[in-house]
């Protein structure tokens, strides 16, 4: 499941709003760019750096750019299968992506969910891995 989840050579079939982005190596350290083109049509520039690496269970993603923040990624085995955890907190930087955040957040949350919903539908097929549970994440203003 750790190479699933990591798998960033896949990334751009799975989530085809993610562009101009080289696959880092998994190690501590390692650093790539990417661009995001929201369903809005507007563009996110962010640099990733994977700032942890315990595999085969944790990894943690600054992200800079046009947000900020930090994701991290936990695999965890359990009995009957294995529990993949996707946590993120991120904040715009650009003055314009603060101002919609505020006016056009109902716009931006579904265009985020959009993005994240088609990505794990794409990687369920392409995997062949069955999904259990997923809960909606909560989105809140800012970090």
């Amino acid at each position: 499941m750790w190479a699933t989840a990591l798998d960033f050579a896949a990334y751009r079939t799975w989530w085809p709003w993610l562009t101009d982005f080289e696959p880092p190596p998994l190690r501590a350290g390692a650093t790539t760019r990417a661009v995001v083109r929201a369903p809005a049509g507007y563009r996110l520039a962010i640099r990733l750096i994977l700032t942890e690496v315990e595999a085969p269970h944790r990894t943690v993603i600054a992200v800079t750019g046009d947000v900020e923040g930090e994701s991290t990624v936990t695999v965890r085995p359990l009995e009957d299968g294995t529990e993949v955890t996707l946590a993120w907190s991120l904040a715009p930087r650009r003055p314009l992506l603060r101002f919609l955040s505020v006016v056009a957040r109902p716009i931006l949350v579904r265009g985020h969910d959009r993005i994240l919903d088609d990505g794990l539908r794409r990687c369920l097929s392409a995997t062949g891995l069955d999904l259990v549970e997923c809960p909606r994440p909560e989105v809140s203003p800012g970090r």
